[in-house]
Order: C-alpha cells, then sequence, then structure tokens
C-alpha cells in the first residue's frame, strides 16, 4: 500500500469513491490516513439518488473523517435509461447519452474544482481474473488516468482484519449479502428493500416503475 501511494506523490487532492462495502470503507480509510482529511473528498455513485441504506452509514464515515461525501449519478444508470430497463421505454430516453466511468471521475473532479485530482478505488486483484490481469500490468496506479488502487494487492481476511483493528462502521448490508454490495436492480435486491428499506423501495420505484414484476416473480 505504501509503494502504492508512493507513486501517487504528495497530491492535493484526492477523491474516493466510496459505497459503504468493506472494500471502499477500508480505501476511505487508509487515504485519509496517507493525505490527511481536509485534501480527500468521497463520492457515491447513486443509480437513484437518496437511498437511506446506502446514505445511512456514509453520515457515520462523515463523521468519523470530518468530510462530506458527494452523491453523484452512477454511470450505469445511463445504459439502464437508454436500454428502458424496467420502464417503458419512450423516444426520449433513447437519445439518452452512454457515459463511462471516465465521465463520472470527470464529473466529481469538476465539482470538486480539482481537475487533476487522483481518484481512489477499492478493487483487488482477488476480485475477479479481469481485475488481477489489470491491477498486476499498472501494479495499482493508472498514471495517466490518474487513478489510484491502494489495497489492490488486499485478500478478505486483510480486508475484514484492517476494518476490526481500525473500528471502522459496519459496512452495510444490501440484498442480505455480507458486508456491502452496491444498490442494484436485481430481484434479490429489489425483495430485500421492499423488505426492509420500503421507503427506499419507493424511490426506486418511483425511477423505475416495474420493478414490481421483479419482485413478484
Amino acid at each position: 500500500m505504501s509503494e502504492t501511494f508512493a507513486r501517487v506523490g504528495n497530491a492535493d487532492r484526492v477523491l474516493v469513491a466510496l459505497s459503504g462495502g468493506k472494500d471502499s470503507l477500508c480505501t476511505l480509510d487508509v487515504t485519509v490516513k496517507r493525505f490527511g482529511a481536509e485534501r480527500v473528498t468521497p463520492f457515491l455513485m447513486e443509480l437513484v439518488k437518496g437511498l437511506d441504506c446506502e446514505w445511512e452509514i456514509i453520515r457515520k464515515v462523515e463523521k468519523r473523517y470530518g468530510v462530506k461525501c458527494l452523491g453523484v449519478p452512477h454511470h450505469d444508470l445511463s445504459r439502464l435509461l437508454r436500454d428502458a430497463v424496467m420502464m417503458p421505454s419512450t423516444p426520449k430516453l433513447q437519445e439518452v447519452k452512454l457515459t463511462k466511468q471516465s465521465d463520472t471521475e470527470a464529473y466529481v473532479r469538476k465539482l470538486t474544482g480539482a481537475p487533476d485530482a487522483w481518484i481512489a478505488w477499492g478493487m483487488r486483484a482477488a476480485d475477479s481474473v479481469v481485475r488481477r490481469a489489470m491491477l498486476a500490468r499498472i501494479k495499482g496506479v493508472d498514471v495517466p488516468k490518474r487513478r489510484v488502487y491502494p489495497i489492490w494487492t488486499w485478500n478478505l481476511s486483510d480486508v475484514y482484519g484492517y476494518l476490526r483493528a481500525n473500528k471502522l462502521p459496519t459496512p452495510r448490508i444490501v440484498g442480505g449479502g455480507k458486508f456491502g454490495g452496491g444498490v442494484d436492480l436485481s430481484p434479490k435486491t429489489l425483495f430485500w428493500l421492499k423488505k426492509y428499506w420500503p421507503s427506499d423501495y419507493k424511490k426506486i420505484e418511483a425511477v423505475f416503475p416495474f420493478v414490481s414484476a421483479a419482485v413478484f416473480r
């Protein structure tokens, strides 16, 4: 981790992708310890704005570090809208411009007034074969895109051990899974939200009116 951050140098601003899951919580903590909270800004990518099940732990994190987390649209939202996923298709939706991860990064940099900010992601090589190949190739630092992956070499034991040792907030549980995972439109997640976070379910239903069909199935 120290070697990874060493390649970043003494950055003036580091943005941290914060989902509230185990990996992102560790990533934020190590980033704050390395650069100081005054130079760190977390951001949450939202499929639906203002879900309490996501922001509950974010608020705890904001209080712990004295930071303000930004809520921004998830880049996958554009695809869901254009493909009319769980909603009626309209000509207007067909005109939605598809966005990528780099578009989200550019937007957050613009919001923070830090066009050259590094962005820290919680991806790990152990997540998948594809991520292992990508992260090993760049050794945790993508200089051209100014992305850094500070915990890329960690395994699950490292993550859970770090959470316990540093008394980090208990990661939120979405869809009944353990220690995180973002809010998505899978039937399992939707069913869980309807049961335990009905107000959030209604917010999702307002954007994606056909989710009830997925829950029914």
